[in-house]
């Protein structure tokens, strides 16, 4: 019976496909400073699950990047064309498992062959009508017959065909002709569970909750205030001697809400110090971004404006409404196996997280910035603490470790005067904001 209602599929065509499903499997997963960096060629920019009515054009090259960003997760690539019934008919079983395992770390990729000059006349209409809730992509790539053997020496064929990858990568199962929903979920349920991680088939979500609760769960989540304390090694772009900061703080009262991963909200003042010499002070009364910038520290004067370093923060609020909040796959920070999530805010502004598997604490974080790429390594803990804040950060900018900051001590909720974060009379005034808790009002009302 399959068969009879199954489509044997173009040598040529078939060849293409199986080149992409091998290339994509056969090397390990990006570097983390490439998964971070937006727009970069071997990347898709989109993935298709947050419009699943579109169809993106498709290199061997992009879907190998793809690929490699979902290792983590059970993929399953669908081959399907316009004029195959049985494929049609297997989309509804494809949605179905796509939505009921998607938090758990299934990802359906669906790919067409139809002709290179069909993506606009054919196979958009065809994906906008049906509406599947996976991602849908049109291959771009001319014929190839090299890889066909190495994936698969006895296939026949046949579409559809459903070729099924643990979360590593490697394939586990070849389904030829239509399969229903239960023959996939059979299938996908085993690569599911099994693994010792307790968190392997969790959604991002989940993971953003594991990682708070590690650090300290509601104290961490919804402090009123922060204070840390503490000492800074400056190393300067061009090679210079290091300089030490001897007395770094921070002090900032924690909004309660935030749609922006690069506004302060809150409240948020900044002094740092060298021998008794102002390096740095800058801060945000509520309303307005100010600084003050001493003589050693202009020539990364520009590094050191408050939207280059907002980030991290961002995680107390990844369960907003309109957030979009992803994994991918698993990677290693200093050599320590980490979940690796992303969090896109109202503003389209993404931060990566890699949260430690073995303590489950935040051990990295990357976002971009008018200045360039911006990583933070956060390690080590100190465990006994009740709220868990990094006692060493490693701010990076462009590759470029610019501060080590040691943190002597972190205080939780203590009060300040209303006048703590005024600027100073002689500060900068950068400009005017409006304050994060107002604007997620504001977006609440809307």
């Amino acid at each position: 019976m399959k068969t009879t209602i199954s489509h044997l599929w173009s040598a040529g065509r078939l060849i293409l496909v199986l080149q992409l499903i091998v290339s994509g499997t056969a090397k390990s997963g990006l570097t983390t400073s490439s998964l971070s960096q937006a727009g970069t060629s071997a990347t898709p920019l989109r993935d298709g699950l947050l419009n699943p009515q579109t169809v993106e054009p498709i290199t061997t090259e992009e879907f190998q990047a793809l690929l490699k960003r979902w290792q983590g997760n059970v993929v399953l690539v669908n081959l399907w064309a316009t004029w195959c019934v049985p494929c049609i008919r297997e989309f509804p079983d494809l949605s179905k498992l796509q939505e009921q395992y998607g938090e758990r770390g299934v990802k359906v990729i669906g790919i067409s062959p139809d002709e290179p000059d069909a993506l606009r006349t054919k196979v958009k209409p065809f994906v906008q009508e049906r509406s599947p809730c996976f991602a849908t992509y049109h291959s771009q790539e001319p014929d190839s017959e090299k890889f066909i053997a190495h994936l698969d020496p006895g296939f026949n064929g046949i579409i559809p065909t459903t070729y099924v990858l643990d979360r590593q990568g490697k394939l586990k199962a070849t389904l030829m002709g239509r399969k229903t929903y239960e023959e996939f979920e059979a299938v996908v349920k085993p690569l599911l569970e099994a693994t010792n991680d307790p968190l392997a088939g969790a959604s991002a979500i989940e993971l953003v909750r594991a990682a708070i609760a590690a650090h300290g769960g509601q104290a961490f989540h919804h402090p009123r205030s922060i204070q840390l304390k503490g000492r800074a090694v400056y190393h300067p772009l061009d090679g210079s001697p290091d300089i030490l900061i001897d007395s770094l703080t921070i002090t900032r009262l924690v909004p309660q809400a935030s749609i922006s991963a690069r506004n302060p909200g809150g409240k948020l003042r900044v002094e740092a110090w060298v021998n008794g010499r102002l390096f740095f002070r800058q801060g945000y009364d509520g309303t307005k971004l100010w600084s003050e910038v001493g003589d050693q520290a202009r020539p990364i004067a520009e590094y050191l404006q408050l939207d280059r370093h907002f980030g991290f923060g961002i995680i107390r609020f990844a369960e907003t409404p309109g957030f979009v909040v992803e994994r991918w796959a698993d990677d290693e920070v200093e050599g320590r196996p980490a979940y690796h999530i992303s969090i896109t805010d109202l503003e389209k502004r993404r931060t990566d997280f890699w949260i430690d598997k073995e303590t489950r604490l935040i051990h990295k974080v990357a976002f971009d910035t008018l200045s360039g790429h911006h990583e933070r390594i956060y390690w080590p803990y100190d465990l006994k603490d009740e709220v868990k804040e990094a006692r060493r950060v490693k701010l990076i900018f462009r590759g470029h470790t610019l501060f080590d900051v040691m943190w002597d001590t972190v205080t939780y909720n203590l009060d300040f005067p209303p006048d703590f974060f005024d600027p100073p009379a002689d500060a900068l005034l950068l400009r005017q904001t409006v304050g994060a808790d107002e604007k997620a009002k504001v977006g609440r009302q809307k």
